[in-house]
């Protein structure tokens, strides 16, 4: 993220914490104390509104390339959208999309993200918001069962929520989809 000429950058840690605070001392963090998902991490960080723009990166996506993040961060700031997604297509969906979201589209626009199983075109784990809009809907995200028990609010609900306030969803593209890859288990590296 350094790399890609970003430097307020805030680490927001749960499971594990202490692992990823001492690979990364450098890097004010924000504790996720009980893990609710995604949309509860991010909410986790609400007092923090240093910018006109926020941009979250899901930290089991280690291979995003600089000029991979410094041309999404541009395609947010270009398409002037209330909140910008990226997107993959992979080539090999099962390996991929499962505990991904996958791209819904209308008409050819981005609409909603959600947990589809064998599909090509995926969340690509990237996303950037007016800070405004982003914290003036956070709460709006509704609840899932993760199918382990436990409940969680998953931020890719946020592209559903947009849509349905006539937002148009701005998009980036992933060229290597390989930069895209998540890292969930110890098999997965």
């Amino acid at each position: 993220i350094r790399n890609a000429g970003l430097d307020d950058v805030t680490l927001i840690v749960g499971h594990q914490r202490d692992l990823v605070t001492k690979e990364f001392p450098d890097y004010p963090t924000i504790v996720q104390e009980e893990q609710f998902g995604t949309g509860h991490a991010v909410r986790c960080a609400e007092g923090l509104r240093r910018s006109q723009h926020t941009l979250v990166m899901f930290g089991d996506k280690p291979l995003l390339s600089p000029k991979t993040i410094r041309e999404f961060v541009q395609a947010h700031l270009t398409q002037k959208s209330v909140l910008t997604a990226s997107t993959v297509l992979h080539p090999v969906p099962e390996t991929y999309s499962e505990g991904y979201g996958t791209v819904v589209r209308q008409d050819g626009r981005v609409m909603a993200l959600r947990k589809i199983i064998g599909t090509i075109e995926c969340d690509g784990g990237m996303y950037a918001f007016k800070t405004a809009w982003l914290w003036n809907h956070i709460g709006n995200l509704g609840v899932h069962d993760n199918g382990r028990g436990a409940k969680e609010y998953f931020l890719p609900d946020l592209v559903e929520v947009a849509t349905k306030q006539g937002e148009v969803i701005g998009e980036y593209r992933i060229q290597n989809y390989e930069e895209a890859t998540g890292i969930n288990l110890p098999e997965h590296i």
